[in-house]
């Protein structure tokens, strides 16, 4: 079975208001790292490395004997123009150092003597041309450097004299082949610049004279090997492309003469060593190809005559440093290879015998580590909150009152059943918390006084039917608990005395209504088990009994509505069930006698506060809807007569403390909300005020400043007519007390 493509990958999406309604409580476990989620690596002729460190929001020089040294941070040139995202790093050939900020949506050149100039910011070009989260870079023998926006759609030069042109936008060839979501980009020595589109499925050529052409798209060598989410693309000397197909698990070699050849499948070396999620690719002087594969934690090298070895693994070098979903990779000119550990917060070289050395790790400079990427979160009945750090292999618990506690970690139970990326977590009204790990294929339970059990492991139900990539987890108040299976495509209930039951599998209700990536599970007060399919676009409802009914489909509501790539889903009270499609930016509410209606689309609140990319989804006694939107950064209530609010945004607790990818949230049952940070690597409790026990709070702000700070509420304008009065009361009252 092949690993699930949905959580791993989309760290690649990556904005500053006030905080409404309520008081926003930070409850975070950070310390931050030197190096964290690296993303992109380069070498230059002299043999010194670069690392941009994404989640620590810097770059790193490592020269040959190994000397570390942060050369830019968050504070970008230090005059205003700050780096946040750093993704790209590029470096040419009088040492100059290029750097991008996808949420900054900049680039920046770091001098040989360490002075930073911003060389493009989000004016793009300046006549109109944005840059939108600036995704990719690469530069030229003569200095020129080369951008993708993935979010505006194009790609820029720009010259050493800082002159910028916008070279391709989102109409790609003019001819019909469109240009979405670009991301991986690189020059030859000709001048030729190469673009994949990372959602059209494609790959441009962008000749020096400005002459555009598609080189590849979806059909890939045309023989049935497809071309799915291209984003790595590398050029060699001699004039030949080479690109990674994300979603296809697979890369491709495009001639001068338009030749395409499928160099590297998902059998990888094809003898046993898979490849899977290749995201980056590179080329040395001898046209050797190396990719890096994502989920495989590997990297391969591919010879112009087509042997293929794969030249690290998860081992990383050995001895004890290992290889965590590797991203970037690089090489240099003596055979040497360079390959950054997404998630394992380090980089390596290899060397054209074979040798393996870790040449920075998450200390970077010597700084200390954090927990990164909480993904997962949930309250008890007692207002405790649980995070899972999928990248740090553990969970903690936060009282009340703020103590944490780390409670699980990659050691598992420590009885050599270790927890590896964990995603989902639950917690029942007992206080105990059980989580799953995604590439350990299992879950735990962790009691209330720190017992460590596995109850549920890769054999499944011990029978024919077994658990790959446990993602969703959910609990009963019988302690019953209930797992999705994303790679095994289905999912088990798991009793308090041990009996493991497969409630699901790929044929859903047997009725061709089949189940594919199933993610989010949840149960409701009858016993009744809930699941999405991410790739089969559609929910199912599992009774006691056994009786599965697909609740919805990718039709959505059947008025035009349509549903795509479900993730989350809860179920409240009344049995109302709430899904979010994650691709088609919405979110529905199913009722128990299956009447379907789209509750929030990618207009969000209506009031420019967008909807994009809705991951969680919860729900409260009152029937309130909570979602998030993982790439818009914010989180939405509904309530059941349909006010849409947004409860927080990207500025967080608008104290500095940023919210940034939400994806896990829940709500415990006195109304307070918990949302995790996934790129801000934070979790935040969202206390709703009572106004009208508050009013003369409100009425205190009405005659002063639009942020009144107090220490309960504050004091949105919520019609944004400019002023804050009666009006915004009566909306702020309406919306978060009248529930």
């Amino acid at each position: 079975m092949l690993q699930a493509r949905h959580s791993t990958f989309f760290v690649l999406m990556i904005l500053a208001c006030f905080p409404t309604a309520g008081v926003a409580r930070t409850v975070t476990e950070i310390i931050f790292a030197g190096l964290e989620r690296p993303q992109d690596i380069a070498v230059d002729d002299t043999g010194n490395v670069y690392v941009t460190g994404y989640g620590s929001q810097n770059a790193f020089k490592i020269t040959p004997d190994g000397v570390i040294t942060e050369i830019i941070d968050y504070s970008g040139d230090g005059m205003g123009n700050t780096l946040d995202r750093p993704t790209g790093i590029a470096v040419d050939a009088s040492g100059n150092v290029y750097v991008i900020g996808y949420l900054s949506d900049n680039a920046f050149k770091i001098a040989p003597d360490g002075v930073i100039t911003e060389i493009i910011d989000s004016t793009g070009d300046r006549m109109g041309n944005t840059l939108d989260g600036a995704r990719g870079v690469a530069v030229d023998e003569s200095g020129n450097v080369y951008v993708t926006g993935y979010g505006s759609q194009n790609a820029f030069k720009i010259t050493p004299d800082g002159v910028i042109t916008e070279i391709i936008d989102s109409t790609g060839d003019g001819m019909g082949n469109t240009l979405d979501n670009p991301q991986g980009i690189a020059v030859d020595a000709s001048g030729n610049v190469y673009v994949t589109g990372y959602l059209s499925d494609n790959a441009f050529k962008i000749t020096s004279d400005g002459i555009i052409t598609e080189i590849i798209d979806s059909t890939g060598d045309g023989k049935g090997n497809t071309l799915d989410n291209p984003a790595g693309i590398a050029a060699d000397a001699s004039g030949n492309v080479y690109v990674t197909g994300v979603m296809s698990d697979n890369a491709y070699k495009i001639a001068p003469d338009g030749m395409i050849t499928e160099i590297i499948d998902r059998l990888g070396d094809g003898i046993g060593n898979r490849l899977i999620i290749p995201v980056r690719i590179a080329v040395d002087p001898s046209g050797n190809a190396y990719v890096t594969g994502a989920s495989s934690h590997n990297a391969f090298k591919i010879t112009p005559d087509g042997v293929i070895t794969e030249i690290i693994d998860l081992t990383g070098d050995g001895m004890g440093n290992t290889l965590n979903y590797p991203y970037a990779i690089t090489a240099d000119g003596s055979g040497g290879v360079y390959v950054t550990g997404g998630a394992s917060d380090n980089a390596f070289k290899i060397t054209a015998d074979g040798v393996i050395t870790e040449i920075i790790d998450p200390s970077g400079d010597g700084t200390g580590e954090e927990l990164v990427w909480p993904g997962g979160i949930a309250a008890d009945a007692s207002g405790n909150a649980y995070i899972a750090g999928y990248f740090s292999h553990n969970a903690f618990k936060i009282t009340l009152d703020g103590v944490i506690t780390q409670i699980i970690d990659l050691t598992g139970d420590g009885m050599g059943d270790t927890l590896r990326y964990p995603t989902g977590i639950a917690a029942d009204d007992s206080g105990n918390a059980y989580v799953t790990g995604s590439r350990s294929d299992n879950a735990f339970k962790i009691t209330s006084d720190g017992l460590i059990t596995e109850i549920i492991d890769s054999t499944g139900d011990g029978l024919e039917s077994a658990l790959y990539e446990p993602t969703g987890i959910a609990v009963d108040h019988s302690g019953n608990v209930y797992i999705s299976g994303c790679d095994s495509d289905n999912a088990f209930k798991v009793t308090p005395d041990g009996i493991i039951t497969e409630i699901i599998d790929s044929t859903g209700d047997g009725m061709g209504n089949r189940l594919y990536e199933p993610v989010g599970i949840a149960v409701d007060d009858s016993g009744n088990a809930y699941v999405t399919g991410e790739s089969s676009h559609n929910a199912f409802k599992i009774t006691p009994d056994g009786v599965i009914t697909e609740i919805i489909d990718s039709t959505g509501d059947d008025v035009g509505n349509a549903f795509d790539y479900p993730c989350g889903i809860a179920v409240d009270d009344s049995g109302n069930t709430y899904v979010a499609g994650y691709f088609s930016n919405n979110a529905f509410k199913i009722t128990p006698d299956g009447v379907i209606t789209e509750i929030i689309d990618r207009l969000g609140d209506g009031m420019g506060n967008t909807l994009d990319n809705p991951r969680g989804v919860a729900a409260d006694g009152s029937g309130n809807a909570y979602v998030t939107g993982c790439m818009s950064h914010n989180v939405f209530k509904i309530t059941p007569d349909g006010v849409i609010t947004v409860i927080i945004r990207s500025d967080g607790d608008g104290t500095g403390n940023t919210l940034d990818y939400p994806s896990g949230i829940a709500v415990d049952d006195s109304g307070n909300t918990y949302v995790t940070g996934i790129g801000s690597h934070n979790a935040f409790k969202i206390e709703l005020c009572d106004t009208l026990a508050h009013y003369p709070l409100f009425e205190s702000c009405l005659t002063g400043p639009e942020h009144v700070a107090d220490p309960t509420c504050s004091c949105p304008d919520d019609d944004a007519d400019g002023d804050v009065d009666l009006l915004d009361f009566a909306r702020f009252q309406r919306t978060f007390v009248g529930q």
